[in-house]
């Protein structure tokens, strides 16, 4: 199980922004992995709405490359957010998708339940 909130995941658009190097965008990127690994545990990802178009493009970019592998994704996007809306944006959609990520959590690492949070 591992989870992202606007987490960068393909480090390639990011590259020149970060001063990256092709070597560490090698190692560190989340996509790069994705090459190199089978049966990858299930994934959360939140992107916020408001936030760099490099970082959309990493996100996207690891979503495409994660599903032609079969990774199981929960996928949600908050369209109003912006980068740390877990914490900046005290509104309905961030406290969905916290609840959301809490459950995806509670079923992945103890197992399904009828209890509600």
């Amino acid at each position: 199980m591992s989870i992202s909130l606007y987490g960068p995941l393909d480090l390639q658009p990011l590259k020149a922004a970060w001063e990256l190097t092709e070597d560490e965008v090698q190692e560190f990127s989340a996509t790069t992995y994705l090459e190199h690994v089978e049966g990858l545990a299930p994934m959360l990802i939140a992107k916020a709405g408001i936030d760099h178009p490099a970082l959309y493009a990493s996100i996207d970019h690891y979503i495409k490359e994660a599903s032609a592998k079969n990774v199981a994704l929960d996928y949600m996007t908050h369209p109003g957010g912006q980068h740390a809306f877990d914490i900046l944006d005290d509104v309905a959609r961030s406290r969905e998708i916290i609840k959301r990520t809490l459950e995806f959590m509670k079923t992945h690492l103890t197992g399904p339940s009828t209890s509600t949070l």
